[in-house]
């Protein structure tokens, strides 16, 4: 079995506990319905380091190389993008990955 490495994009500023629980239960639901699938969460590897802010810029970077590693990048958009997922997708678009927007409530 091939493995596809999905790289979740999701909003984190904001109500920072109440959007890891929404990613948590978002790489859930891939696990259990896809068995081929790997979702990269960087809201998972990274939320420690985002509570003064002042590695944004530097997280971003590593965000594009995980896209960059991965197959496809999935934006979960509540509204407007994120100016992070914003240019989360500029990256994207520019690496030629596979793009889903699943637009969420």
């Amino acid at each position: 079995m091939e493995i596809i490495r999905v790289f979740i994009s999701h909003p984190f500023s904001g109500d920072e506990k109440e959007n890891i629980r929404k990613v948590n239960n978002i790489c859930k639901s891939i696990m259990r319905k896809n068995k081929d699938i790997l979702p990269i969460s960087p809201l998972h590897l990274w939320s420690f380091m985002e509570e003064d802010g002042i590695y944004r810029q530097e997280i971003l970077l590593f965000c594009f190389d995980m896209i960059s590693f991965s197959d496809e990048v999935w934006f979960y958009k509540y509204g407007e993008l994120s100016s992070g997922q914003k240019q989360e997708l500029e990256y994207a678009k520019l690496a030629n990955k596979k793009i889903r927007i699943i637009e969420t409530e």
